[in-house]
């Protein structure tokens, strides 16, 4: 470190300035570095940047608190103005004056009135009279939307009163036997084979004289095949009064255009499965139509249909199973109006098994298409009787099943 020493200006106060150097080297001059340090202090002093402010020239406006300046400015004052006198409303019932413009208006002065399109209105209708006849607007009735029958998504072990396979009889009564082949299928319900099958595969399957089959009856879900007709069922806790009670009871499949998801499927009650149920023990126990089993398969929770993904693929007559991973538990438990018409494996539905020998196959989808389901439920049966349901709803008419061999390899659908 070496002092360069002292330098004063009339202007600039006494300095004393140090230089500080990292290594000796050769040092500078003691006039160079006055010199330096006469530009430094005056950069710092003599500089447009700095300033003392003046304190008392804003001293009303702002006070200093030690370390800031507190804006003390008062706020303006409010002018106070006289409200304009308000118009003075005459007495009802008084007289009209006629010198007033602001009483009496001409019809005439008045803007012509902008007429605009309601044509496309739903809930106005013009009617047109005839000539010298006053025109009328009906307004019609604003309908809420019509309320959906709400579908179960409850497990369905305990629908159906167990147990839930029935094996053959013992002894089965020896009854003649009629045969009938594929010619009289039907009305339009004909059998279509599955593949690989064909219509000559189909009549040898049937002719097997020790072959057993089954009919599969869905209750909930879609079948693995393509054609065969879906089903639902129906919250039982839905109140009949919220909603049509047609669409409350059970139903077949529509066989013109369907209107809604539903159209297009077998729709179930508990009532009706237990009905049904009950009919198929009484038919095993006839023995009409030979050695008859039963079988009744509830889905697992963790497989309803609207899990399956809908790329499985049909092969040989029966699908393989894909199960989706990323669908959530809202989608599980939905109950929403539509059903997902996707294909999964057999097991991934809800539905029956009538297990039966294959020469009674067409007698017993007969059987199943006679079939009735007749509604006990009191509400429903009066209205039955007043003419705005059907007593007797033959849930399997215009429904496509799908009969089975040994393995549950699809043979054709009818």
């Amino acid at each position: 470190m070496s002092e360069a020493g002292q330098f004063s200006h009339p202007e600039v106060p006494a300095l004393t300035v140090h230089s500080l150097v990292l290594r000796a080297s050769q040092p500078e001059s003691s006039q160079d570095l006055l010199r330096s340090g006469q530009a430094l202090v005056g950069l710092a002093t003599k500089s447009d940047g700095w300033c003392s402010p003046d304190s008392h020239r804003f001293r009303r406006i702002f006070v200093f608190q030690g370390r800031c300046y507190e804006y003390r400015q008062s706020p303006p004052l409010y002018e106070q103005h006289t409200a304009k006198q308000r118009h003075n409303y005459k007495e009802w019932g008084s007289a009209i004056d006629v010198n007033d413009g602001d009483e009496i208006c001409s019809l005439r002065d008045l803007d012509e009135f902008e007429c605009s399109d309601f044509s496309k209105d739903p809930f106005a209708k013009v009617q047109c009279g005839t000539s010298h006849k006053r025109k009328t607007i009906e307004f019609a009735e604003c309908r809420s939307p019509e309320k959906r029958p709400r579908l179960s998504s409850d497990f369905l072990y305990r629908a159906i009163p167990q147990p839930h396979f029935i094996p053959i009889p013992d002894e089965t009564p020896s009854i003649g036997f009629t045969h009938t082949g594929l010619e009289k299928y039907l009305s339009r319900n004909p059998p279509l084979p599955a593949l690989p099958h064909t219509l000559n595969s189909i009549r040898e399957s049937l002719d097997d004289t020790y072959a057993r089959s089954a009919w599969i009856i869905p209750v909930r879900g879609s079948p693995p095949w393509h054609g065969c007709t879906a089903a639902s069922v129906l919250d039982p806790e839905r109140v009949l009064g919220s909603i049509s009670l047609e669409k409350l009871s059970p139903r077949p499949p529509q066989t013109g255009t369907p209107g809604e998801p539903l159209d297009t499927q077998i729709v179930w009650t508990f009532d009706a499965l237990a009905t049904f149920w009950a009919f198929l023990l009484k038919l095993r126990e006839g023995g009409a139509l030979g050695p008859i089993s039963l079988s009744f398969h509830a889905a697992p929770a963790l497989y309803p249909e609207s899990l399956v993904s809908n790329t499985t693929a049909v092969h040989a007559g029966h699908a393989v199973e894909s199960v989706s991973h990323g669908l959530g538990v809202s989608e599980r438990t939905s109950t929403s109006f539509t059903t997902r018409r996707v294909r999964s494996s057999l097991l991934a539905m809800d539905h029956i098994k009538i297990y039966h020998g294959v020469r009674h196959s067409m007698q017993l989808r007969h059987v199943l298409y006679a079939w009735s389901y007749e509604m006990r439920n009191t509400e429903v049966a009066e209205a039955a009787r007043e003419g705005m349901l059907l007593t007797k709803v033959r849930l399997f008419k215009g429904a496509r099943l799908v009969l089975v061999d040994e393995r549950s390899k699809a043979i054709l659908t009818m």
